[in-house]
């Protein structure tokens, strides 16, 4: 019987601290969840950033592949004019 009543003490103690750790567990997973929505805000504005880079990438490359052009055309009318 003695040992009954220890074990159900001991069982009850640990339900009851369980039960009072709850509120720590919840703002564990609230600060959690903050920083996850924190982590995903900064990885949308890189992906914003890095498409902005590529964006500007192809836009000189664009820009050089016209000038090249240009000067093809440049190139190819001066040899026309020879004395």
């Amino acid at each position: 019987m003695k040992k009954l009543l220890i074990a159900g003490a001991i069982v009850s103690t640990f339900a009851l601290a369980g039960c009072s750790n709850q509120t720590t567990t919840e703002q564990e997973s609230f600060t959690l969840n903050d920083q996850v929505e924190a982590l995903a805000a900064e990885v949308a504005a890189l992906r914003a950033e890095q498409d902005a880079a590529n964006a500007a990438q192809m836009t000189a490359d664009q820009a050089k592949a016209d000038a090249m052009r240009a000067n093809e055309r440049l190139d190819n009318m001066a040899t026309s004019y020879t004395k």
